[in-house]
């Protein structure tokens, strides 16, 4: 008879368990702790065991979904109707409920929910950094600097371009400008 492995004993028994954990929003690592299972031999049993994979994705799309619908509902701003009991206490101290009373509430777009929104779904166009890469020769940025400082920065460029050997580019140097 072959013995069981780690997995059959300490990972596949508690499948509805890992379920459960998942729904609740335990990530993975949660989850190998709270079984007993190195971090990297869960991750590993994630990546060889279809059963595993597909239970996990499986788990984790609901809270996913409704954690975005509810960003979502943030984002734009929503209403609501709310719902309350009316009471009336008699002469004789008794509570009575008289009627229902309902009331449309609006809440506004949240704008911190707007943002976190459009950070992850449009990257580009909406993260606070960004870069622009500008290629130029050494000449174009020296001839743009008043003459009492060309002589000066040419030097410096020059030296910089012999202690960066890793620059492929003959005569240019990648400059990043962030803003």
């Amino acid at each position: 008879m072959k013995a069981k492995s780690q997995y059959d004993l300490a990972v596949r028994p508690f499948f509805k368990q890992i379920e459960w954990w998942l729904k609740k929003g335990a990530i993975n690592n949660e989850i190998a702790k709270r079984l007993g299972v190195p971090d990297r031999t869960f991750r590993k049993y994630i990546h060889e065991q279809p059963k595993l994979k597909k239970l996990i994705a499986r788990a984790k799309a609901d809270p996913d979904y409704e954690v975005e619908n509810s960003l979502f509902k943030r984002a734009n701003g929503y209403s609501y109707t709310e719902k309350k009991k009316i009471y009336s206490i008699s002469k004789r101290g008794i509570k009575t409920l008289t009627r229902y009373e309902e009331t449309v509430k609006f809440v506004v777009p949240d704008v911190s929910a707007c943002i976190f929104w459009l950070k992850n779904r449009k990257p580009d166009d909406w993260r606070e950094k960004h870069e622009i890469d500008l290629l130029l020769g050494f000449n174009d940025i020296i001839t743009a600097l008043p003459e009492k400082y060309q002589k000066e920065f040419s030097d410096s460029l020059m030296e910089t371009a012999r202690q960066r050997k890793s620059d492929k580019r003959p005569g240019g140097k990648l400059l990043t400008i962030s803003g």
